[in-house]
């Protein structure tokens, strides 16, 4: 049956409990976590959560001083959309991304109505250049196809340009640094 139905039920739980104390959870540990369905969960199986125990303003990034990464004891889909994860604690941030390791491509973010999609172009240290703003060349735009080699001429030609500095040698390795994107974050905050 499902619960308890009788004090001896109880009874006997809490001497199986502590005699088994190291296979087992306090009564005083919360266990929370969350349930996502959402085309994300099928669309990238490698996706990591993290959970806090600190409620933070959406922008904010957690300071490890300020919030504790919570266990995260089980992540399992339920189904190709649906994710459920547990945490040991009670959870009150929660940040859903890609695994920062893996190599991402792509162009400033952009509304879905938008005609015109730019790139900012960062220096060799990959930080982004102040003005540097270029727009991103399509083979078929209904499609969102970029055309890759009038975009790459645009971007050797602007750092061969006065604004751009001086660059002796466009490679695909200077293609693929103003290429680069980092890791797209999702955060969800459990109101106070």
């Amino acid at each position: 049956s499902i619960g308890r139905v009788t004090g001896a039920d109880v009874t006997e739980d809490s001497v199986t409990r502590s005699s088994n104390s190291g296979l087992t959870r306090s009564d005083d540990q919360k266990l929370t976590g969350i349930i996502m369905r959402s085309q994300v969960v099928a669309g990238w199986p490698g996706l990591l959560v993290d959970g806090y125990d600190t409620a933070v303003a959406d922008g904010d990034s957690i300071d490890e001083t300020e919030g504790n990464l919570l266990p995260l004891l089980r992540m399992e889909k339920l189904a190709k959309d649906v994710l459920i994860c547990i945490f040991q604690g009670e959870v009150k941030t929660v940040d859903i991304h890609q695994k920062p390791e893996a190599m991402h491509f792509g162009v400033d973010p952009f509304d879905v109505d938008d005609t015109e999609v730019t790139k900012d172009l960062r220096n060799a240290n990959g930080e982004l250049i102040v003005g540097s703003k270029i727009s991103v060349p399509w083979n078929n735009s209904a499609k969102r196809v970029i055309n890759l080699v009038t975009f790459a001429d645009n971007i050797k030609t602007w750092f061969t340009s006065d604004g751009g500095g001086s660059l002796d040698n466009f490679t695909s390795a200077q293609f693929g640094l103003q290429m680069m994107e980092g890791v797209q974050k999702v955060r969800f905050v459990k109101e106070e």
